[in-house]
């Protein structure tokens, strides 16, 4: 199919209620034409009594030999919680058996800083499992840091069907999720389990685990709890 709406909702929540639980949401559309695809998105956030839009697009362009780009530009609506202009650029090169390597940059405007993130990626095929590992650069006045995510997939009997896990430390201004520049350090854990309903239609199911420590003394646990749902035509 060449089109795709999808749906997607999570909600996380804090040891003791405090903060409140948080919400991201986001509605899609995806397109492919010739040898590009194109996704417009617009997210939405509400977490430490604030809210925010952001529209986006994602445009993926296949190259010769498997090799393709991608690129990202976002705007947040009311400068809260996302970035007020995000920029990504990505490019994607497949080599030996299964293996593909990436080098990209985000650049996310702030109103009150600039952030650049270096980041790029390694994964690898084998039989029907996927394993990828991404680290993070992030460059930003006063307080470079690195972080890291490692996924891993188990592919059914087609590639709808899988089960995922994600691990992670540190953490970096690109994670809508669970950013907060207060964080020192963070670990997280994350299962999930994505379903072929039917031809045309799919469910994501996620469930994950953070302890994230809030200054030098202090730290808390969050669980989070998603939902992701995909419709092609």
């Amino acid at each position: 199919s060449k089109n795709t709406v999808s749906a997607y909702y999570r909600i996380d929540y804090f040891e003791n209620n405090s903060p409140q639980p948080q919400h991201l949401a986001y509605l899609d559309y995806s397109t492919s034409i010739d040898r590009t695809i194109f996704i417009v998105r617009c997210n939405y956030a509400n977490r430490f009594d604030f809210y925010d839009l952001q529209p986006e697009i994602d445009v993926y362009h296949n190259l010769e030999n498997g090799h393709y780009i991608y690129a990202n530009y976002g705007i947040g609506l009311y400068d809260k919680l996302f970035a007020h202009n995000r920029f990504a650029l990505e490019y994607f090169y497949p080599f030996g058996k299964g293996f593909e390597v990436s080098l990209g940059d985000i650049y996310l405007d702030y109103p009150k800083e600039n952030v650049s993130v270096i980041t790029g990626h390694l994964g690898k095929y084998v039989s029907n499992l996927w394993f990828a590992f991404r680290p993070y650069y992030t460059i930003q006045e006063g307080d470079n840091s690195w972080s890291y995510l490692f996924n891993m997939r188990a592919y059914g009997a087609n590639q709808i069907a899988y089960y995922g896990l994600e691990l992670s430390y540190g953490y970096t201004p690109n994670d809508k999720f669970a950013y907060a520049p207060v964080f020192l350090n963070a670990y997280k854990v994350r299962l999930e389990k994505n379903i072929l309903l039917s031809h045309s239609n799919e469910l994501k199911l996620g469930v994950g685990y953070s302890y994230e420590e809030v200054n030098k003394d202090i730290a808390r646990n969050r669980l989070l709890f998603e939902l992701l749902f995909k419709h092609r035509f």
